[in-house]
């Protein structure tokens, strides 16, 4: 089944009222596609969902929030269509009007009507029309929200700084520091020619990690956080040598910058009889990551 063209528009900026309208769409979109992909019978390849696709009966042009096509069966397809809208007033009877229109223009097998509440007149017109269905929504208290959103965030490593001490064996402490050219060193480690370079990059990057991992971010505010670390590899087997010398141990330290962003729960959303989404955007300084999940509520058709 092919997917219709979607009339794609010149790209603007949104208003905060287009943000908020855009965010039920999208939740009910992330819905429908879930309660279709459990469908038996159904897979990607057999429904496609259009976000605000216009079409155009009769010289009149409709904006469809959200336009579905589902292949049947051969040769058999069904259409359903979706209006969203994430308005503090109540829906009235003359949008049910104006949704039945598109309705009938779409050549929908049902609307679905989805918004927060309804007049006593646009829940008696929709019942006049056995394709029209309401459908209610609500935004999620958030100590309902699954705590992985609740925290989510990113850490991201910045700089660090290495140091490295080679302590070499020998009969007598003379507490001097030589340089170390980590180009010209000659490394055996247990009794095998290494490269010195190399086997400290790995160490390094083992400890940075593991110092990152540690760190308890998921309660920390957004920010930058200094977080020292050290560790110590001893070769009592003498069989380790630099530049021909017995190495005692080896101590890696530094520190490590670490940057935490914090998401911003953009959205909770709980469509009635469908499910709920829940949606989370955390802003950095390379871009926007956004996370969510979903939990439905209506099991899905049965073949």
């Amino acid at each position: 089944m092919k997917t219709p063209p979607s009339n794609p528009r010149p790209k603007r900026k949104r208003t905060p009222a287009q943000i908020k309208g855009d965010s039920l769409e999208d939740a009910v979109r992330i819905l429908e596609s879930a309660i279709l992909s459990l469908s038996p019978g159904y897979s990607e390849s057999t429904f496609h969902i259009v976000p605000k696709k216009i079409i155009c009966v009769d010289g009149v042009h409709h904006e469809l929030d959200i336009w579905i096509g589902v292949e049947i069966a051969l040769g058999y397809a069904a259409t359903f269509i979706f209006e969203c809208r994430n308005w503090k007033k109540k829906t009235e009877k003359d949008d049910v009007i104006v949704f039945i229109d598109k309705v009938v223009a779409a050549q929908a097998q049902t609307g679905f009507f989805v918004a927060k509440s309804f007049t006593s007149g646009a829940i008696a017109k929709a019942k006049t029309d056995r394709r029209i269905q309401l459908l209610r929504v609500s935004e999620v208290d958030f100590s309902s929200v699954p705590t992985a959103l609740q925290y989510f965030h990113l850490i991201e490593q910045a700089e660090a700084h290495v140091e490295v001490n080679v302590k070499i064996k020998c009969e007598r402490e003379t507490g001097e520091s030589l340089p170390l050219d980590l180009e010209t060193a000659v490394f055996v480690l247990s009794g095998q020619a290494c490269e010195m370079r190399q086997y400290i990059k790995e160490w390094s990057d083992n400890l940075l990690k593991a110092t990152t991992n540690r760190f308890p971010s998921a309660l920390k505010p957004q920010g930058s956080y200094t977080l020292p670390f050290e560790d110590v590899r001893s070769y009592p087997d003498n069989n380790t040598l630099l530049n021909g010398e017995v190495v005692e141990n080896i101590k890696a330290s530094g520190t490590v910058e670490v940057r935490i962003w914090r998401g911003e729960l953009e959205s909770r959303f709980e469509v009635e009889n469908r499910g709920r989404v829940f949606r989370s955007i955390v802003k950095t300084s390379f871009g926007e990551i956004t996370m969510t999940a979903h939990q439905l509520t209506i099991p899905p058709p049965q073949p």
